[in-house]
């Protein structure tokens, strides 16, 4: 038993850095720190062209998506209302088209610009 108390108490100690090798943790701070100072730049020019903004394809994105979402929502709308009054044929049924198919668009806008702003236009 005796033995098997030091075997374990020099194993301790031979893997033990010791106090002598003890280091405090390193953090980083929570808020990095930064220094500012006045300097006088250069506004950037128009014809500078690591600062020209990058060509997406955003706006056709934003028309194929208002397009094709703002259709899906009429038709979507139109079968819903005569479902639902199929005994007037969908008379007084329509009171939201309007709704349905702006919000259609715009959500479909939305969606294809986010859709075509990740690609980039190949510039000659």
């Amino acid at each position: 038993m005796q033995a098997s108390r030091l075997s374990i108490a020099l194993f301790i100690a031979v893997l033990h850095p010791g106090v002598a090798a003890a280091q405090a943790p390193r953090v980083q701070p929570a808020f990095p720190s930064f220094h500012a100072s006045l300097t006088v730049t250069t506004p950037y020019t128009l014809s500078d062209s690591t600062n020209a903004s990058k060509r997406t394809y955003w706006l056709e994105g934003g028309v194929i998506g208002g397009v094709v979402l703002g259709v899906t929502s009429f038709v979507v709308e139109n079968a819903v209302a005569n479902s639902l009054c199929s005994d007037t044929d969908g008379e007084g049924c329509h009171d939201y088209r309007t709704v349905a198919i702006v919000g259609g668009t715009a959500l479909g806008f939305l969606i294809g610009a986010l859709i075509g702003k990740g690609h980039e236009k190949n510039v000659q």
